[in-house]
């Protein structure tokens, strides 16, 4: 294993303005718009959550799969170095890569979620909580 040599990086060359990074530049944009309109209209305006519903799919989905990316990468790091399974550690830098993705992507959905500022009740809404939860 000692007598294998990683090959020198060297840069790919090409434009960088080609397919992949219009396709990643649109969707950027999609993003942004959807997150301005999430911030001034708040959550129930991007993800169809209204008083019926309240979460409806957009825990459930973001829970599972930032779950699912962070316990998949450390349980091959675990199955590597602590089961000392060593054919499997290729796997490991992509595996805590998405791990790391996974955690952030859960850590990210916590900030947006929860930094929008909830406004006063305008006329006939009611307040998220009910006044006798608020007094008990």
């Amino acid at each position: 294993m000692a007598d294998r040599q990683h090959a020198s990086p060297a840069p790919l060359g090409g434009s960088l303005i080609n397919a992949a990074t219009l396709i990643c530049a649109v969707l950027i944009a999609i993003m942004v718009a959807i997150l301005i309109v999430r911030f001034i209209y708040g959550l129930g305006a991007v993800a169809n959550i209204n008083d019926g519903y309240s979460w409806g799919m957009w825990v459930v989905v973001d829970v599972m799969i930032g779950s699912a990316l962070a316990c998949g990468g450390f349980s091959v790091a675990l199955l590597v170095y602590i089961f000392n399974k060593g054919e499997y550690h290729p796997l490991v830098r992509p595996a805590l890569l998405a791990s790391l993705f996974g955690y952030t992507l859960a850590g990210a959905r916590q900030v947006l979620e929860q930094s929008h500022r909830r406004s006063a009740p305008q006329g006939d809404r009611q307040p998220r909580l009910p006044l006798r939860l608020l007094v008990t």
